[in-house]
């Protein structure tokens, strides 16, 4: 009987040998599994956080441009806001893109005296108008705003690189024949940019820039405008959700400043 439990336990020490490596095997591949969970665990946080902390500053652009906006256009600002939402497939920019196009148009209608749906009107246009140039030049939609305002302004070179071609003669002429002028045939420079509006129109009508963003709206180059003013708006929404956190962690970390400030005191002052 003896002889029989030696034999079992020489056949089963003999069986562990292999049993034990495979499995201190196994305990180094989860260890290893372990550890490229937890490098991951790390990345993904980090990458979340470098998210998170665009789409707040996403978010906080759009607050101060809707801010902005509704200093300028008032009560029609709701208007200006609405067209925002379609903006991104609309002109291929942004929500905050959009509103701050439209303000620095809207200074612009201010200047001319409108108010109300002709000054949102106004600065509706010249942003579609802006889409329409930077898709028709291959511009990017920054370059062609700041061709248009520089416009605006009576600045005719920037003009000159989009084709268009202006001068005073020509802004006082129109002026004129809108019916601008005062008694004594003066044109105020509010009215000198609406007749630089008209002009800016009929030339760029005349070369078939007009409307070309939504025509075109299908090829790469604007599909990629939408694309990217698409994921803005995304990181706006998310933002937007965050910003009440981060203003708590924010907080937080203030009052731990001044905690620890008033421990270093006390300790200097020792």
């Amino acid at each position: 009987m003896a002889k029989k439990t030696s034999i079992i336990n020489v056949v089963v020490a003999g069986d562990s040998k292999p049993l034990r490596k495979a499995l201190g095997k196994a305990t180094q591949s989860l260890g290893n599994v372990t550890k490229q969970i937890g490098k991951f665990s790390v990345a993904a946080g980090a990458a979340f956080a470098g998210l998170g902390a665009k789409s707040i500053g996403l978010a906080v652009d759009f607050e101060e441009s809707l801010s902005k906006a509704n200093q300028i256009f008032g009560d029609a600002a709701k208007g200006i806001e609405d067209a925002a939402k379609s903006a991104a497939t609309e002109v291929g920019l942004s929500r905050a893109e959009f509103l701050e196009a439209s303000s620095s148009f809207g200074v612009f209608g201010k200047a001319a005296g409108l108010t109300g749906d002709e000054l949102s009107g106004f600065a509706n246009d010249l942003v579609t108008l802006s889409a329409d140039v930077a898709s028709f030049n291959n511009l990017r939609p920054e370059e062609a705003l700041e061709k248009l305002q520089a416009g605006l302004r009576g600045s005719n070179e920037p003009l000159q690189s989009i084709g268009v071609l202006l001068n005073a003669a020509m802004v006082e002429a129109k002026a004129l024949e809108m019916g601008l002028g005062d008694a004594n045939g003066e044109i105020s420079e509010g009215n000198k940019i609406m007749a630089r509006q008209a002009l800016i129109l009929e030339k760029l009508g005349e070369q078939g820039a007009l409307g070309d963003f939504a025509r075109t709206s299908g090829g790469l180059a604007n599909q990629s405008r939408i694309m990217k003013a698409r994921f803005k708006d995304l990181g706006i929404q998310l933002g937007r959700v965050l910003i009440p956190i981060a203003e708590k962690v924010s907080r937080l970390v203030g009052k731990l400043i001044t905690f620890g400030e008033k421990i270093a005191q006390v300790y200097g002052e020792k």
